[in-house]
């Protein structure tokens, strides 16, 4: 084969990058450059005339350390006689550092010699550039390592290449179990498998989902959701060479999201349903919820209140209500808790609405505030009702204190919580010196007989029993003594515990200083009976006797309590003459009877009676005497 002219190898130098050369290898094992075309000083700073006058001078540029390389790669090549590549250093005359490739060809000549023809680029950018990505591999490969989050590398077949310390963790494989593994069908779940294999071809042909939530499985079956962050590694041209997986377990995440959701959900049905209403403001005292129950309690619409101040509610109002809320309100700047605050608020439909209110300061982990939570109640109906039992009672006050002296209530132990004014203007003690004292505290006549229904009433509260019309004496210092007369009953709560007394008393002093001087008179009234020969006594309407005069046991020889209650027709007499004194009701009557006073005692009497009229002229009795002969 004849060699290459010069003229040749100018020719294809002058229509490619790099340098050409001819080298022949010499007997004496150097080598010598034949050609060098004009490259050489773009590539080397040396001259192709240069090189090939004296070839040292290129060994010279040679980087020290890749020497030794370089020649036993060459002498192998030549003894050899095959075709040779290296990459090795050299440094320019200047002092630049480059990296070059050379490729040659052995061509044996006619005369038997060979010589090599072969080509030397300049790589230096590529070398770089290698050198930057493995720079950047190792970054990554020391970030992935060590990276908290799972980490894996898939081929473009879906083979697993790579696998970090974290997704052993997460999925239970070691490296040896899971590298070269197909990554779907080792964990993905069946279900779920050819949407994750769409979504990895798609984005192989750039226009897949490089951020996605995927269910996957662990060694032991068990189903895990992550967060998957998926990258295509490409080369220069685009082409996918492998995919990398940085993924995130949101398991518990995602499950207390639906929890939470879950949650959400029961609240608002709750709140749409409950008589109650729920609220929330922000760290501004701003409303940022309010449930629905709360519009449609107060007709307010929801730009009236959601974005609005908590302190916007004071707006419009009186100077007397905003007193009403400065409590309240300092409770809100000063962030503590506030339960049970009472409002009043204008309703679109009605005159207003009565609301209660109840709200707890919330704060984040590091105690900053985020705002109020809390709920509300309608208690328009409560209030209305209360109102309505205040005026009931003031009304039953003012009505039992027209029948009776006073008006009283007593605690479960017995402590006074009311006395009407009566009991002020009977005995001159201020109602507030009586309210918060004990029942036992009350000033009653030290005579045992006048107070023994007053201890009988004590008992029966302690009992719990109701009494009426316990009549005893009490003493008031530089007051004539007084009778009273009170009647209780026991009172309990909405839930049956007892709760104390309430009652009525009555001034009747006057009524037993009556009662005493009719039984003065009814004794000396006995006691003339007692000397004389006549009966006297009186009947009702029903002709039934209800008085004889204490002598009639003496001169009929019959009980006093048996005769008592007995009918007037029982008693035998001249007919005519009872019909007479019986049915003329107008005038006083007299005649002669013949009544049977004793078991075996007949006598003539003789009576004389009187009819009681009331003022309306209305027949109620008789009452008269009769005269035993």
């Amino acid at each position: 084969m004849s060699p290459l002219s010069s003229i040749d190898l100018k020719d294809i130098s002058d229509n490619i990058s790099g340098v050409i050369f001819q080298l022949q290898y010499m007997p004496d094992k150097t080598h010598k450059y034949m050609f060098v075309s004009e490259g050489a000083y773009e590539l080397f700073e040396v001259y192709g005339e240069e090189i090939v006058k004296d070839s040292s001078v290129l060994f010279k540029l040679y980087y020290q350390e890749d020497f030794p390389r370089i020649k036993t790669k060459t002498i192998e090549a030549f003894l050899s006689r095959e075709p040779f590549d290296i990459e090795h250093r050299i440094v320019t005359p200047s002092g630049k550092l480059k990296w070059i490739y050379t490729s040659a060809s052995p061509r044996k000549l006619d005369d038997g010699k060979v010589v090599w023809v072969g080509i030397i680029l300049d790589i230096t950018k590529r070398k770089d550039a290698e050198s930057k990505l493995l720079e950047s591999q190792n970054r990554l490969q020391l970030h992935t390592r060590k990276s908290p989050l799972p980490y894996l590398e898939i081929s473009t077949e879906f083979k697993i290449m790579d696998w970090n310390f974290s997704a052993r963790e997460v999925f239970g494989y070691s490296g040896s179990e899971i590298l070269g593994q197909d990554f779907i069908e080792k964990l993905i779940p069946e279900d779920n498998q050819d949407a994750v294999r769409q979504n990895l071809m798609d984005l192989m042909m750039q226009h897949g989902d490089n951020v996605t939530t995927i269910d996957c499985v662990d060694v032991s079956g068990k189903r895990k959701i992550s967060e998957w962050y998926i990258n295509p590694i490409t080369n220069s041209v685009g082409k996918v060479l492998s995919i990398t997986i940085l993924l995130r377990d949101i398991t518990e995440k995602t499950r207390a999201k639906i929890r939470l959701q879950e949650s959400e959900k029961k609240f608002r049905d709750i709140a749409s349903f409950s008589s109650d209403w729920f609220w929330e403001t922000d760290e501004n005292d701003l409303f940022t919820y309010v449930s629905e129950r709360y519009f449609e309690i107060t007709g307010i619409t929801h730009d009236k209140v959601i974005g609005k101040s908590i302190f916007g509610l004071l707006d419009g109002v009186s100077e007397k209500i905003q007193k009403d809320w400065q409590g309240f309100l300092k409770k809100v700047r000063e962030r503590k808790n506030f339960r049970d605050f009472e409002f009043k608020v204008k309703n679109y439909g009605k005159d207003h609405v009565w609301l209660r209110a109840s709200g707890g300061a919330c704060y984040d982990v590091k105690g900053n505030f985020l705002g109020y939570r809390g709920t509300g109640s309608d208690i328009t109906l409560q209030r209305e009702a209360e109102q309505r039992l205040r005026d009931s009672e003031e009304r039953f006050r003012h009505i039992a204190e027209d029948i009776y002296t006073w008006v009283w209530e007593v605690d479960e132990e017995g402590y006074f919580t009311y006395v009407s004014d009566g009991y002020t203007r009977l005995t001159t003690v201020p109602v507030e010196k009586v309210v918060g004292r004990h029942l036992k505290d009350m000033r009653v006549s030290a005579d045992p007989a006048k107070q023994l229904n007053w201890k009988k009433a004590l008992e029966d509260i302690m009992e719990r029993k109701e009494f009426c019309d316990y009549d005893f004496q009490v003493d008031f210092p530089g007051m004539p003594r007084k009778w009273f007369r009170i009647s209780g009953v026991p009172f309990y709560t909405e839930s049956d515990r007892f709760a104390g007394f309430r009652g009525t008393g009555s001034d009747i002093t006057e009524e037993r200083d009556k009662e005493e001087k009719i039984a003065g008179i009814d004794d000396r009234l006995q006691d003339f009976s007692d000397l004389s020969q006549r009966i006297f006594w009186e009947c009702d309407s029903k002709y039934r006797l209800i008085f004889a005069s204490g002598n009639i046991s003496r001169i009929a020889a019959i009980s006093y309590d048996k005769l008592l209650g007995k009918k007037l027709s029982l008693i035998d007499s001249n007919d005519s003459d009872r019909q007479n004194l019986l049915l003329n009701r107008q005038k006083l009557n007299s005649g002669k009877f013949k009544i049977k006073l004793g078991d075996n005692i007949e006598t003539v009497a003789v009576a004389s009676a009187k009819p009681l009229l009331d003022s309306e002229e209305n027949f109620y009795g008789f009452r008269g005497v009769i005269d035993v002969s």
